[in-house]
């Protein structure tokens, strides 16, 4: 800044002097064309007027009131007085054109030497209003130019307050996105273990239930000891207690069922003969899969309990069949689909 404001100095004293120089050689100019115009007007003014002669026949003659003035001017312009040297003769004298043109030519002179001292000063006049107003225009911009320059100062300024408040939100922003998204995700992973959970224990609770689904049950009078409930595997053997009979009924047949009770997912009970020839009948009628007639599906490893307690009961090759076409049925139509 200091340097700025001494060179600035520098320029002001520089175009002060500048003005005083062309201030002094303006002035000597116009004194000196106002010397050489009086210069030419007295070479031009200053002169005997001539007189023609003309024939003797002519009488001489007066000067007219206009030759009059224009001597009276010319006196006045020189600061002389003409003293025009008048030979007399017994002549008459008249207006001379040769006269006439001269005067002519002075008072043009004299005109275009006004009409150019105006001139010269309107020249001069323009020329210092032409200066005048260029300084100004060069303050005025050297002033705008400063204020131009605080005003980007500040607007950067601005500029990188109002950034580092943006960078400060966006982070703040992002850190509460971060925080929000572990938070989903401990969510996620606790509500897919429970999920995971429940999962696991329903299909413990179906495996179990198609443990206990085949039952050798006979209805007799009531024992203390009486064995209800057989698996097909017959590893392992439940010993309930009963206070009293209960009668269950076949979905097939509608009949009371006094043994051989067969319990499948859909909590249906039929005889072992009623649910056989179900899923005979579906097997031969080429379905995919075996429905109870509640459309409820009955799984393949409860088929197998189903048929390996009739291996146990009557022709084992008989049984095998019936698995070989279910399962023969399901194989035709992948490969069908295949292929």
């Amino acid at each position: 800044m200091g340097n700025c404001c001494k060179s600035r100095e520098k320029e002001k004293k520089k175009d002060a002097s500048n003005e005083v120089q062309e201030k002094q050689k303006i002035e000597s100019d116009i004194k000196q064309s106002f010397q050489d115009q009086s210069d030419i007007m007295k070479n031009s003014y200053c002169l005997q007027p001539s007189i023609s002669y003309f024939d003797d026949n002519h009488s001489d003659s007066i000067l007219n009131r206009s030759d009059e003035e224009i001597l009276e001017i010319k006196q006045i312009i020189c600061k002389n007085k003409a003293k025009p040297q008048i030979q007399k003769k017994n002549i008459q004298r008249n207006y001379s054109p040769k006269r006439d043109q001269k005067q002519n030519e002075s008072e043009i002179r004299l005109f275009s030497s006004q009409k150019l001292i105006e001139a010269n000063k309107i020249s001069k006049n323009k020329w210092y209003h032409e200066k005048y107003h260029l300084i100004n225009r060069k303050r005025m911009n050297n002033r705008i130019n400063s204020n131009t320059f605080e005003q980007q100062q500040q607007n950067l300024l601005n500029t990188y307050e109002s950034n580092q408040q943006i960078l400060q939100n966006t982070y703040e922003y992002h850190q509460q996105n971060i925080q929000l998204i572990q938070e989903q995700q401990h969510q996620y992973v606790q509500n897919t273990n429970e999920q995971n959970q429940q999962i696991t224990y329903e299909q413990q609770k179906d495996n179990l239930q198609i443990d206990l689904v085949t039952t050798y049950m006979s209805v007799e009078p009531f024992n203390e000891e009486d064995k209800v409930y057989q698996s097909g595997s017959e590893c392992s053997e439940y010993d309930l207690s009963r206070p009293q009979e209960i009668d269950y009924i076949c979905y097939s047949c509608q009949t009371k069922i006094s043994q051989n009770i067969y319990q499948i997912e859909c909590l249906h009970h039929y005889h072992y003969n009623c649910l056989l020839e179900l899923i005979i009948q579906q097997i031969d009628g080429k379905k995919l899969q075996v429905h109870c007639r509640c459309n409820q599906l009955i799984r393949t490893k409860l088929l197998a309990i189903i048929l390996q307690q009739q291996n146990k009961m009557n022709d084992q090759d008989q049984n095998q069949d019936i698995m070989e076409r279910y399962f023969q049925n399901q194989y035709d139509f992948l490969t069908q689909n295949l292929y």
